[in-house]
């Protein structure tokens, strides 16, 4: 214990927290030893007994070393323990309990809250007499929160909870009662809410006097005082949050903790709410008498709560007194305009209905409500507030009386409310079930009668009040979906619609309509999937006409939902699981959807009904029948109807098998039916698979359902039409959706079959959309399919002829100028017929070529992202495959109607409207098919004028469809001897568009017209090329828009030169297209001037037309061959880095874990000051420990000086911050800067250790203060974001006056976020007074002693920028671990902070203006995860809008988000570090509205312009490394080297072969063209790595050397003098296909030399050169290497397999000794080596190498004549060149 006791009293914080935790560990043994003494368990030791411990720490006085000078918070927050034992075992007097209160007083709020905890705690143990010290001592003093917290705590007091109060004391005593009620009546004078004392001993006598030292009467007396002290407070402070929260304290001290208060509280409650004065408000009491009433019971004498409601209720009649009440303070709320008065009014009714628990409202109370809340409200919320309590009226606390007038009373209410309307449909239910029309059991509704009581007041309400329509559109459809049979849900259908219908120009109609077909008939008009229409052909037994219709569905609907649409169609209907669907002979699975079976346009779902189901029906009625002897209760079947009335389950059977299990008990089977019926039901069908068939034929045989469609279809759908007269679009559209989800009408087909003669009747028609809706039909059955019935096809054959015949065509053809819906169905008729005819005089290819006419709406869909139109007649589409089915093909049957008979039209006449009408698919089409057929009517005048309209229409395909239509007219013309061009182009010339189709179309048309003497090419190539000189720049650097002009432009001159090859072009403008392609002229942001994708495509296309001439071609070469000189240092382009956003900012790369850099380095560079005046700030270098200051980097020219620029800190940050500022890139790398940092430890920073952000903010601005010293800007920090401070000191103690104030600049503020909601909470807290008493006695020098005194801290000078740090960090001491507090803590986005400055403070000054201390929000620092780790990013403003910045990711922030991204607090998601709440702001960063800084920092400085012209240098090598490395450049080069045509190859001469005769070739332009590729091939590998590019341009390559000999000199004399050109790409490229591809060129450049050199090998020749070369000096490096050498010796291989001469070359200049000495040093290795070695040198594949090296020796060795060969003149079997004899070696 001593040495515990010295570590509590020495001065280490740990240790003292060491030695108080050691002695609370010894209270804890000691007092569990004594218990288990008690159980004769225990240590005998000194230290384990109380005794012991308690006078060691006594006589020690650890309590006074707790709480005295030396007092700490973190051991205070530690001590209860020690607290607790003291004052258990007698040893804490009464003033040392007074201590502990009054040390929290004037102290840090933390200390309030840490000694309110302590005695909180304490609170259970403390006397009365302490208690009642306690709350004597916290009555002086303002109340606060931790004061309540206090009182609260008493609740759980052992003495004052025990409650010794007789039983028998109850308020059944009448006398007993008054004396009560007149104790508490209040006396003038005193406070209005102060308790008389109460004569407890009269009350008490049956009790007893004493208890343990309890006093009784002093324990209630106490009890009282502290509930009236809590009143007291809420009567001076209602509103305050102090007061309600002393309220509710009251409220559970009275109802939980001191019970035995609740008689008196109850009485006094009521006496006062009745009275016509009270000291609380009403409210008050109300909340305090329901709480009461409903707390445990027994109460007094009363048992439940309905006793005392009765008592009361006799006492005082108070639920009639509370009406007057209601009235009352409802005048005095309407007189205060108060703003609480729905809430007041609200719990007024609560409790009325509290009141009314065990009895119902009355007829008179009733309407006294009804004139207080209805009649009289104030508002529609009222009246709502009423008709949401009154509406249930199943909760049944109104009597009958008052449901028939509150009924009655609605039904008269001139206007109706939604609430209103709720209540008045619930009392409709109430009086049908009341009278019998509806049944309810178990909450569900049956209706036995279809004439439902109140359904004709809510029709009326319909119609006359528009705003609830869609409220009673619910209930209509609600009371279809309750319970009933087939006949009166049948009747309920037909009012339905005779309602609907007598008022359909109601907008509620049709939309109700639209919901009943939906929700009743099964269909859905939402989208799912592209819109298909099919035909329904039904081959059901039974089916009426019509038997063949067109529906339309939506192609990602399921089976089953398309069957329950084609269901209702049919004719007669079936439910879905009556038939099938077969198409394309597959049956559709009814889980599947129609997606899956890819329907699409111009379908047939052939429908059959399933089998008959006979024979399982009577296979079922036979099981059913065979019952057995089990018991069946006499009134069975009564049973089992009461079931069947409650649950959905209409299966007799099925609920007789659960009421068996259930031994026939229907509550047992009810219950578990409505639990689990679904699942018994199938458990019950799988044991009796035929029931569900069965089931299903039965219902069949029962009422048949009337559906909502057929009803619509036989007898409104005249009134349908009418209302489409109308022109309301909005209406149409939903009568439309009406007619597209009913059947046909049947009337419609009878018409169609009476007009066989006679059409007029069917197309004669005044309604324009009656005709709409016949022609629909008509097209149904005039379409051609397959059809297998014979009796279907003649009749549809039949149909069809007449049609035709009848002169039904002729009479629809003369409709044409009807609406374009109209004429659309007309023109689809139309073509039905006129494609048999064309195809019945069509040959094959023909008719395919006729069909590709047809599919213009193809073609128009296909995408392209370099669009290309031509005519339809040369595009291939895919083709629809026939459906694989047996039976009449209809179409090619009505082909042989034409093989006798001509189609008589006017064609002239059809032509001249349909041209009237273009612009619509059908209308194009139609003409395209009329003139391929008659194409005798080409000469017809076409509307040119609006074709161009049309081109440049803003709807892209209604562009193209006009496009396809021009381009496919004119190869019509064209095949037919017709020029349709001349006009066309002249007045499409004309034409300027932002659209491309018009330029395509032009492009398309002089593409195909054969003679162009029509116009000057010539004129017209110059006009367009002058256009494109004079062009102005019009597309943007960070924006993406487009010159459609240009391209258009670009796109017709490539087209005029493709078809003119005299148009002749100046030089000249190939350079300018060059330039305007790659010149940057210093300005990225202008230049190049072509800058989009298709832009730059189409020039290069227009290039390679242009260089199809020599002249241009020779032009060219040398301006791209600047671009691609040989180069070896060439840098993978990192293509990720990409191009900034519009926004125009740059983000910075995370190194690792640099995020709480970057995020802080984007808050510096966003503030303008701050930027601008570290980008011209001077440059200090130490030299020889003296300052240098160098104005601008410039300056700074001496090599040493130069190397330091690279650790200074403050140039690097000047480098980033230009690079944010002016680089074109994405994001950059911050890693220079980041190596200058060092820690307070002098490490460098380690990049991937997360640092806190708030430490590294005061570590950079060190380092730049540093930095800066010496320097005109040494004061730029503290310039713009600092300010100062003032730490006051203030004594405590009367008799001496002593003040003293030190000023403290800062950079931040630190401020306290736990348990603050916000800023200025925490602002409060942080310039709040913090009392310097005891040990922290503040040592005064003016008096030479510690006296008590006040320190606090406030704002003197206010910062330009002020940042906050929010202290979300802290160390915990118990854990001894750093932890993250995620508390909820927001900020405002403007802040006034003149409240904390010292002007308002000390000076107490009233300043109107306040302008110059308003700050606005600038930026947000967050950190998401926990202190071990996370992440940092920043919300940042920018003038108004606002951006997250996010390490190189920079994106729009919408500032609404604050709260949920910043704020923190339990409303945040999970985050992406798996950690609940913790993302929340870190750093706060706020901007002085009216700043003091000087202009001169927002100025551009000498340093930030030569910054500025680095990063732009910068930015033109980076733009124009990517301009070089994008596809369409690198497809372009191909391509342009590809058109190089070598016709006269250069002549090679023994000159050539001579090194210094190679510069004849230079200006050879083959050379040029080839040098370009090579050096191009290799510099695109090295930046780009495409494997597939390299070897494709290796291939291109070898046919240019292969048709220039010449070359291949040059090229074995490049490898030979750029040795890393062949290492690279033969030696050490780890692409295998790269080297092979690189060997196999070298070969063949071998292979052509040696053809023009083997009469000189041995001489000075470029063979011998390259071998030299190869042998010498690569051998040594594919030594190194050798795994990749396989093709190196290849080489080697294949140049000595055909040619003696290099064979004996290679052997003479001991070539062959190298390669065998290698082959020999790298088997003896591994011999040598150990295994280990050797499976080394296996996994290495070196294998191939060496066998390659083996073949070389082998064919040297085979190549060679042995002494013995050369005597006898015989050569050996093996010899490689026989008769080759004069070679000898």
């Amino acid at each position: 214990m001593s040495v515990y006791l010295q570590c509590f009293r020495c001065t280490a914080l740990e240790k003292r927290i060491y030695g108080l935790q050691q002695f609370c560990d010894k209270i804890n043994t000691a007092q569990s030893n004594e218990f288990m003494s008690q159980q004769q368990y225990y240590i005998n030791d000194e230290w384990y007994k109380n005794d012991n411990v308690l006078k060691y720490i006594v006589d020690n006085q650890v309590f006074q070393e707790l709480f005295g000078e030396k007092a700490h918070f973190e051991l205070m927050k530690r001590s209860f323990p020690i607290i607790q034992f003291l004052y258990l075992h007698q040893k804490l007097s009464k003033d040392e309990i007074l201590s502990i209160l009054r040390l929290g007083k004037g102290k840090h709020e933390t200390w309030d809250n840490m000694i309110s905890k302590l005695l909180t705690d304490l609170a259970e143990i403390l006397s009365l007499e302490d208690v009642e010290t306690l709350i004597q001592n916290i009555k002086q003093s303002q109340i606060d929160q931790n004061g309540l917290n206090f009182i609260k705590s008493l609740g759980r007091n052992k003495y004052l909870r025990q409650d010794l109060e007789n039983q028998n004391n109850r308020m059944g005593n009448n006398n007993n009662n008054d004396n009560f009620i007149k104790q508490n009546e209040r006396s003038s004078g005193k406070r209005k809410y102060e308790q008389f004392d109460t004569d407890y001993k009269e009350i008490e006598q049956n009790k007893n006097e004493t208890i343990e030292q309890f006093d009784n009467d002093r324990a209630i007396q106490l009890k009282s005082q502290i509930v009236e002290f809590l009143l007291n407070i809420v009567h001076e402070q209602p509103s305050t949050e102090i007061g309600q929260s002393a309220f509710q304290i009251a409220i559970n001290l009275i109802c939980h903790q001191f019970k035995s208060l609740r008689q008196q509280y109850l009485l006094h409650g009521f006496s006062n709410l009745i009275a016509q004065e009270q000291p609380l408000p009403v409210c008050n009491y109300i909340t305090v008498l329901q709480k009461i009433i409903s707390s445990s019971y027994p109460l007094a004498e009363f048992n439940n709560s309905r006793d005392v409601l009765k008592w009361i209720q006799d006492k005082y009649d108070i639920k009639l007194n509370f009406l007057k009440v209601m009235g009352r303070e409802k005048l005095k709320l309407i007189k205060r305009e108060s703003k609480d008065y729905l809430q007041t009014i609200e719990q007024f009714v609560k409790f009325y209905e509290f009141l009314h628990q065990d009895s119902k409202i009355t007829r008179a109370q009733l309407m006294i409500l009804w004139k207080l809340l209805v009649e009289n409200a104030r508002c529609i919320e009222e009246k709502d507030l009423f008709f949401n309590w009154v509406g249930d009226v199943n909760k049944k606390f109104l009597d009958q009386e008052a449901i028939e007038l509150l009924f009655i009373s609605t039904i008269k209410s001139s206007s109706l409310s939604q609430q209103m309307l709720q209540c008045l449909t619930n009392l409709i239910l109430y009086f049908n079930v009341q009278y019998k029309v509806m049944k309810l059991q178990y909450d569900q509704y049956t209706i036995v009668d279809a004439d439902i009581i109140g359904l004709q007041v809510l029709w009326k309400i319909f119609k006359q009040q528009v705003q609830l329509g869609p409220q009673l559109q619910q209930f209509f459809i609600k009371l279809l979906r309750f319970k009933q049979q087939q006949t009166i849900l049948n009747q309920l259908k037909q009012q339905y619609l005779v309602q609907l219908f007598n008022q359909i120009n109601n907008p509620n109609s049709l939309s109700l309509i639209v919901k009943l077909l939906e929700e009743f008939e099964g269909y859905q008009l939402i989208e799912q999937g592209e819109k298909v229409f099919v035909t329904i052909d039904n081959k059901c037994m039974d089916a009426m006409p019509p038997k063949r219709q067109d529906i339309q569905l939506l192609s990602g609907l399921p089976v089953l939902q398309a069957k329950q649409i084609i269901g209702q169609k049919l004719n007669p209907s079936l439910k879905p699981d009556e038939f099938d669907i077969f198409c394309r002979g597959t049956l559709f699975d009814d889980n599947k959807t129609l997606k899956d079976y890819k329907v699409n346009q111009k379908l047939t779902f052939v429908i059959s009904k399933r089998e008959n189901l006979a024979d399982e029906i009577n296979a079922y009625n036979n099981t059913t029948n065979q019952i057995s002897n089990e018991y069946v209760p006499n009134d069975s079947d009564e049973r089992v109807q009461e079931i069947i009335n409650i649950v959905q389950i209409q299966d007799r059977d099925f609920i007789i098998s659960v009421l068996k299990e259930k031994n026939w008990q229907v509550d047992n089977a009810i219950c578990d039916i409505l639990d689990r019926g679904e699942q018994l039901l199938q458990e019950y069908q799988q044991k009796n698979p035929q029931v569900k068939k069965q089931q299903k034929a039965v219902m069949k045989q029962q009422t048949d359902e009337i559906s909502f469609a057929s009803l619509i279809s036989n007898n409104y759908i005249n009134q349908l039409f009418i209302l489409l007269n109308e022109g309301n679009h909005e209406q149409s559209t939903k009568v439309w959706s009406i007619l597209q989800m009913i059947p046909r009408n049947k009337e419609v087909y009878e018409l169609i079959e009476q007009s066989q003669t006679d059409w007029c009747n069917l197309l004669m028609v005044d309604n324009k959309y009656k005709l709409q809706y016949h022609l629909q039909i008509l097209k149904e059955q005039l379409q051609c399919d397959y059809i297998e019935d014979q009796d279907e096809y003649e009749k549809r054959k039949a149909l069809r002829e007449n049609f035709l015949f009848q002169g039904g065509l002729k009479l629809l053809l003369i409709q044409l100028d009807n609406p374009i819906e109209i004429l659309t169905i007309i023109l689809d008729i139309f073509q039905i017929y006129f494609l048999a005819y064309s195809m019945s005089r069509l040959r094959m290819m023909n008719q395919n070529e006729f069909l590709q006419l047809l599919r213009l709406k193809q073609a128009v869909q296909q995408k392209d992202e370099d669009p290309k139109l031509c005519s339809l007649l040369s595009i291939q589409l895919q083709k629809q495959e026939k459906p694989n089915i047996q039976g009449y093909d209809e179409a090619q049957l009505l082909q042989q109607v034409f093989f006798n008979s001509e189609l008589e039209v006017e064609w002239n006449v059809l032509l001249e409207s349909l041209t009237q009408r273009i612009g619509v698919e059908q209308i194009y089409t139609n003409i395209l098919c009329i003139l391929y057929m008659k194409p005798e009517l080409l000469k017809l005048e076409l509307p040119i004028n609006r074709l161009v309209e049309l081109l440049n229409s803003a709807n892209e395909e209604q562009r193209k469809l006009t496009a396809y239509f021009i381009l496919t007219l004119q190869d019509i013309g064209k095949r037919n001897g017709v020029n349709l061009s001349n006009d066309i182009l002249k007045a499409l010339i004309k034409g300027e568009t932002q659209y491309d189709e018009l330029y395509l179309v032009i492009a398309g048309l002089i593409g195909q017209v054969n003679d162009l003497t029509f116009f000057d090419t010539h004129q017209l190539a110059q006009q367009i090329i002058s256009l494109i000189l004079n062009r102005q720049i019009m597309e943007q650097r960070f924006t993406e828009n487009e010159d459609k002009l240009l391209q258009g432009n670009l796109l017709l001159l490539t087209s005029l030169l493709q078809v003119d090859k005299n148009i002749k072009v100046d030089i000249q403008f190939t350079k300018f297209l060059y330039k305007c392609l790659f010149e940057m002229n210093n300005d990225y942001y202008i230049y190049p001037v072509y800058k989009r994708k298709l832009t730059r495509k189409r020039v290069f296309q227009l290039l390679l037309e242009l260089c199809k001439d020599e002249n241009h071609l020779h032009e060219m070469l040398p301006l791209i061959q600047n671009h691609h000189q040989l180069k070896f240092d060439v840098n993978e382009v990192d293509m990720d880095l990409g191009v900034k956003g519009s926004h125009g900012f740059v983000g910075l790369r995370n190194l690792g874990a640099t995020c709480y850099i970057n995020s802080l380095l984007q808050q510096f560079y966003m503030n303008i000051p701050l930027r601008k005046g570290i980008l011209n700030g001077q440059i200090m270098i130490t030299e020889m420990k003296a300052p240098l200051i160098f104005d601008n980097i410039n300056a700074v020219d001496s090599p040493i000086l130069q190397r330091k620029m690279a650790d200074h800190t403050l140039h690097q940050l000047q480098l980033v911050f230009i690079q944010l500022q002016e680089s074109v890139k994405q994001y950059i790398n911050p890693h220079q800067l980041i190596k200058t940092l060092k820690g307070y430890d002098g490490e460098v920073i380690n990049v991937v250790i997360q640092q806190d952000c708030n430490e590294f903010f005061n570590l950079i601005t060190d380092k730049l203060e540093q930095d800066q010293k010496f320097t005109n800007q040494s004061n730029l920090i503290h310039q713009i974001l600092g300010g100062t401070l003032v730490n006051e000191i203030k004594s405590l103690e009367p008799e001496y006056d002593f003040r003293r104030e030190n000023e403290e600049p800062f950079l931040t503020v630190s401020v306290d976020i736990k348990h603050k909601k916000c800023l200025e909470e925490a602002l409060d807290l942080f310039v709040k007074g913090d009392v310097l008493d005891r040990e922290n006695k503040y040592f005064c020098e003016e008096v030479q002693r510690k006296i008590d005194v006040q320190k606090r801290q406030y704002f003197k000078k206010l910062p330009n920028t002020f940042i906050f740090h929010l202290k979300r960090f802290e160390f915990d001491y118990n854990t001894m671990l750093r932890i993250k507090i995620n508390d909820y803590f927001e900020f405002p986005q403007k802040i006034n902070m003149f409240k904390w400055t010292r002007d308002h403070i000390v000076e107490n000054m009233e300043v109107e203006d306040q302008s110059d201390s308003m700050y606005i929000l600038k930026g947000v620092l967050v950190h998401v995860g926990s202190a071990e780790g996370g992440h940092y990013y920043s919300y940042i403003r920018d003038v108004d809008k606002w951006y997250e910045f996010n390490d190189k990711v920079i994106c729009p922030f919408q500032i609404e988000n604050l709260k949920t991204e910043c704020f923190g607090g339990a409303n945040n998601n999970l985050s992406e570090w798996g950690m609940s709440n913790s993302k929340n702001a870190y750093i706060l960063f706020y901007e002085k509205v009216k700043h003091n800084i000087p202009e001169q920092f927002y100025l551009k400085g000498s340093n930030e312009e030569i910054l500025i012209q680095h990063v732009i240098s910068e930015n033109t090598e980076y733009l124009k490394s990517q301009l070089f490395c994008v596809q369409d450049y690198l497809k372009f080069i191909q391509t342009f080297a590809s058109t190089m045509q070598i016709k006269t190859p250069y002549q090679v001469t023994h000159q050539l072969s001579k090194e210094s005769n190679l510069s004849e070739l230079d200006n050879l332009p083959s050379l040029r063209m080839i040098k370009l590729l090579t050096f191009f091939t290799y510099e695109v590998l090295l930046r780009n790595k495409d494997q597939q590019m390299f070897q494709y341009n290796m291939q291109v390559l070898s046919d240019l050397y292969k048709q220039e000999p010449a070359a291949n000199f040059w090229f074995l004399d490049l490898l030979r003098n750029h040795k890393l050109l062949i290492i690279d790409l033969l030696i050490e490229s780890s692409y295998s296909d790269v080297r092979n591809a690189f060997a196999q060129l070298i070969i063949q450049s071998i292979t052509i030399i040696v053809e023009y050199e083997q009469h000189y090998l041995f001489e000075d020749s470029c063979i011998g050169r390259f071998l030299q070369f190869y042998i010498q000096s690569l051998l040594k490096v594919v030594k190194s290497t050798l795994r990749r050498g396989t093709e190196y010796f290849t080489v080697i291989k294949n140049i000595l397999t055909n040619n003696q001469l290099l064979v004996k070359h290679f052997y003479q200049q001991e070539y062959f000794k190298q390669v065998y000495q290698l082959l020999q040093e790298t088997v003896t290795e591994a011999h040598v080596y150990t295994s280990f070695k050797l499976q080394s040198l296996q996994t290495n594949n070196t294998d191939q190498p060496l066998m390659v090296i083996c073949d070389i020796i082998t064919k040297v060795i085979i190549s060679c004549r042995t002494q013995s060969m050369i005597e006898l003149n015989e050569d050996a079997p093996t010899y490689q060149f026989k008769g080759q004899k004069e070679i000898d070696y």
